[in-house]
């Protein structure tokens, strides 16, 4: 019997329920934070943004 099983009347008293469970955990997928390997902008604007509300 698997965790599919259909219950019947002969299954009385009632059948303990079993539980599976899995995590996937990634280690050493990245060895450090790749947004802090960003090369400085040529641009002397860079990071501004101008918004114009009419």
């Amino acid at each position: 019997m698997g965790h599919h099983h259909i219950t019947r009347p002969e299954d009385w008293p009632v059948m303990p329920t079993a539980y599976m469970d899995f995590s996937l955990k990634s280690v050493g997928f990245l060895t450090r934070n790749p947004a802090l390997d960003v090369p400085p902008s040529k641009s002397k604007n860079a990071g501004q943004l101008l918004y114009l509300f009419g």
